[in-house]
């Protein structure tokens, strides 16, 4: 073989095994946050400044919405982040340059993530004359779930995970909960109008486990954006979890993730093998 394709060829094999190695280190590093159940929130701000950063962590992959409420209860201000392949969110708020940041006092930043309290935290900034005042606050819910021994934190009475792959027609949502005797009311919805597509009742096992699949197709799901999950047992807010899943054009949306790296890696080595095998110049020669 022309040493100079040689070079070239392993060059190629050790970028792609680099390609697989940094996307499976990004997929353990977030199992390993799956570990954990919960949200953590920071809030922070200068002196006399004009931004409230907020930053934060969950054990969710879908995103999470934050939003300002002003001393006289009025929201002023929201955003959705989603969270990177660590859990990991960011953003800003700009204060003033509106009328709704004209009074002084404590405007509250909430976060929420579902509607499991694990999932929600409100952290305040004081604003006088249109400027913060020097802020440093957090709260921290993320925390490890056990499963062994029959039950879960007794903080967190059910639990969701939902798994959608991406280009597919089905969610299959899977759970635990510490009450076995009594069923789960799973419902999806739509994210116009919020009304409620999709029900289904499941009943739990010895261990609390429980699991359904929802189908995605017919009108019901002809909008696009953020489809809510909702599983809960009762009215206590322990007993109650949610999860989104984005769909578009009757699919849950696909994107560019680690398995799709890996089979562009094989690719790129299948190629260089049979261009090897092949002959084929990939260098010109003079």
């Amino acid at each position: 073989m022309n040493p100079q394709r040689q070079v070239l060829m392993y060059s190629l094999i050790a970028f792609s095994v680099f390609m697989i190695s940094g996307f499976v280190s990004q997929e353990i590093a977030f199992a390993q946050l799956l570990e954990k159940q919960g949200m953590q929130l920071t809030v922070t701000a200068n002196d006399g400044g004009s931004t409230i950063s907020v930053s934060g962590a969950t054990s969710k992959v879908t995103p999470v919405a934050i939003k300002v409420t002003a001393p006289n209860g009025n929201f002023i201000a929201a955003q959705q982040i989603s969270p990177d392949m660590q859990g990991k969110f960011m953003t800003n708020f700009n204060v003033g340059g509106g009328s709704q940041w004209k009074f002084d006092g404590k405007y509250m930043i909430t976060a929420q993530h579902g509607e499991n309290t694990l999932y929600k935290i409100s952290l305040p900034v004081e604003i006088i004359g249109g400027k913060t005042l020097a802020t440093n606050v957090s709260e921290d819910f993320l925390e490890n779930i056990v499963f062994g021994g029959g039950g879960i934190n007794e903080d967190v009475g059910l639990t969701i995970n939902v798994d959608a792959p991406l280009g597919s027609k089905t969610i299959t949502v899977t759970g635990k909960t510490l009450r076995t005797n009594t069923d789960v009311t799973i419902k999806v919805t739509e994210p116009v109008f919020r009304n409620v597509i999709h029900t289904a009742q499941v009943t739990p096992d010895a261990g609390g486990n429980f699991m359904t699949t929802i189908n995605i197709g017919g009108n019901q799901w002809k909008q696009n954006g953020f489809y809510t999950i909702t599983a809960q047992q009762g009215i206590n807010q322990v007993y109650r979890d949610s999860a989104q899943v984005e769909i578009a054009n009757g699919a849950v949306i696909p994107e560019f993730g680690a398995i799709a790296a890996l089979i562009l890696a094989v690719a790129i080595i299948s190629i260089i093998v049979v261009s090897a095998k092949s002959r084929l110049s990939i260098i010109p020669r003079y």
